[in-house]
């Protein structure tokens, strides 16, 4: 793709619909409620002030209106840009967003996740692992880890081999190799907890079976 196919297809990004979606909101002050109002992870008490301080606005889940929602058209689209650019496009892209569009990249891949059901869907994991390579852990590396977990659980649980798809990924996205290679190598228990801490609620129950995916 050249430098003129590039910024057309950034711009065609820009200029469509989905600047903001409620769907995308944290699920912050989900998570104080299930752990009976207060949560420490690792004894991190900056997580714990951000925990605490979530708003009313946090309260709307991620997991609804799946793949109708504006924001998700509008962020596939992009991630597809990813995957078609040159290394160079690719650092363009990732300057683009910045802030709560970072968020936004972070919550998508969790959405991505949730539209994997079978071996025919790799084309939503791949655009996971483009966004996760557009954010590279910029907004919170601790949701960055969460997001990738569930995303990695999605693909598994649809029984996607994954092995090329983060081959892929390391290459095109060095930033985040260190992330990837460490993600290939978690535990299924690991990925369960994200699941039930900030995951699906569809899969909660299946995060908590101990005899699936050990």
């Amino acid at each position: 793709m050249n430098a003129d196919q590039f910024r057309s297809r950034l711009r065609e990004c820009r200029e469509m619909p989905g600047e903001d979606d409620p769907l995308y909101r944290s699920r912050m002050n989900e998570l104080i409620e299930e752990a009976g109002g207060s949560i420490t992870l690792g004894k991190d008490p900056e997580l714990d002030q951000k925990l605490s301080s979530a708003t009313d606005e946090d309260r709307v889940s991620p997991w609804s209106e799946i793949g109708p929602s504006p924001l998700d058209r509008r962020l596939a689209v992009v991630c597809e840009l990813y995957l078609d650019a040159d290394p160079e496009q690719r650092q363009e892209l990732r300057e683009c967003f910045a802030g709560e569009d970072l968020r936004r990249l972070n919550v998508f891949m969790g959405r991505a996740a949730r539209l994997i059901g079978s071996t025919e869907d790799t084309e939503w994991f791949r655009l996971g692992l483009a966004a996760a390579g557009i954010e590279a852990a910029r907004y919170d590396f601790r949701d960055f880890i969460f997001y990738l977990d569930i995303l990695r659980f999605g693909a598994e649980r649809a029984e996607i081999e994954t092995g090329p798809f983060f081959e892929e990924a390391m290459e095109m996205s060095p930033l985040i190799q260190d992330y990837l290679r460490r993600l290939r190598s978690r535990s299924s228990g690991s990925l369960k907890a994200s699941v039930r801490l900030c995951g699906p609620p569809q899969w909660a129950e299946e995060a908590k079976a101990w005899w699936r995916f050990w």
